[in-house]
């Protein structure tokens, strides 16, 4: 019992001369009193300024006192402090969203498609210089088409829209991202085609009027579909030129190998016996078949001194084949990408929020 009438504790300090007297004779607090609740809701909140946790509560609240259960009650004032709450709340799941009606529906190969760059990557000119991949991605099908660009220019993506269109003439809608070279090709599209004022063509343009659609800012989510795709391309890309740099055409010929790849990957099960039918994949659904030629890599020698001059027997052409890696990897790339493409199977949230005073709200 101190001079005060309060009861103190006699530590082990009392030799030290460096302490205050209620460091060493510390004030016992009960660990039911609603007093010691508050002392340690008044550290938390003007002391430790809702920071620090537990351990910052405990080193203030012992330079004076003795709480009994100290742990415990700090935990619990952290847990029912509203500012904290507001902060450290956890976002509740929300369940899948149905699939939107230009991802389910039967149209033609790219009608609706997505656009994406992806890189850079390096290839060798006079000096390392850096060029980006323009993909685009069929909604429907799952299908790809690689062009590899220069830069990220206005000029470069309606050269390489102009290339697809000419592959794929169905293209109706566009959706990407917010880049400022696909917003200046939008608008550059949208100016030629308001420039068009002939009959015949305005009538084609009321048809075949290609839309582009922009999400929102900073939402990289609602391009799912084709950013997975961008995955689906660079993953194989990093594998097979490692630590390589090739030059330009080179480049270009894995990504179109790539590509190909890409679109023979399966979007349904792999058959596991033989009376079952094989996988769906992007292949079938754009050109009615897989296809799967190609040309073989090989170790031959020239036989005959004319033979010498042939390209396949070059360096380069070998260096090429080591770069392409064809038969070893299309061996993995259909057990290796099949478990990405299972569809999300969790319909109905995981964990669930009540709404109360303290719920956070965006």
């Amino acid at each position: 019992m101190g001079e005060d009438g309060l009861i103190h504790s006699e530590s082990r300090l009392i030799l030290s001369s460096r302490l205050t007297t209620s460091q060493i004779y510390p004030l016992i607090l009960p660990s039911d009193c609603n007093l010691s609740k508050l002392i340690v809701q008044d550290i938390h909140e003007r002391k430790c300024f809702h920071s620090g946790g537990v351990n910052a509560i405990l080193h203030i609240l012992r330079q004076d006192f003795l709480l009994i259960h100290a742990r415990r009650i700090a935990r619990q004032v952290i847990k029912t402090c509203p500012t904290c709450k507001i902060f450290h709340c956890e976002a509740a799941n929300l369940p899948v969203p149905p699939l939107p009606a230009f991802r389910i529906e039967e149209t033609p190969p790219f009608f609706h498609c997505g656009v994406d760059f992806a890189g850079p990557f390096r290839y060798k000119k006079d000096r390392k210089s850096e060029r980006a991949i323009l993909l685009f991605t069929c909604a429907v099908t799952r299908g790809v088409n690689l062009n590899l660009c220069t830069d990220l220019s206005t000029v470069e993506v309606l050269g390489a829209l102009q290339k697809f269109i000419s592959r794929f003439p169905n293209v109706r809608t566009i959706t990407s991202d917010n880049g400022l070279s696909f917003q200046r090709a939008a608008k550059e599209l949208k100016l030629l085609y308001e420039s068009i004022k002939d009959g015949e063509v305005t009538r084609w343009l009321a048809d075949s009027f290609i839309s582009w659609k922009f999400f929102t800012a900073c939402a990289p989510w609602f391009g799912a579909f084709y950013e997975r795709q961008v995955q689906t391309m660079k993953r194989p890309l990093r594998k097979i030129l490692g630590s390589a740099i090739p030059h330009f055409r080179d480049l270009d010929v894995i990504i179109c190998n790539i590509g190909a790849m890409a679109n023979r990957r399966p979007i349904t099960t792999v058959a596991s016996g033989t009376d079952e039918g094989e996988a769906l994949s992007p292949s079938d659904l754009l050109y009615g078949y897989k296809g799967s030629a190609f040309i073989p890599e090989h170790s031959l020698k020239p036989k005959r001194r004319p033979d010498k001059v042939m390209v396949i027997f070059s360096r380069r052409w070998a260096y090429q084949q080591r770069l392409l890696l064809l038969n070893k990897f299309w061996k993995r790339y259909t057990t290796e990408y099949l478990q990405y493409l299972k569809t999300a199977h969790e319909q109905t949230p995981g964990r669930t929020k009540h709404l109360t005073s303290a719920t956070s709200v965006s």
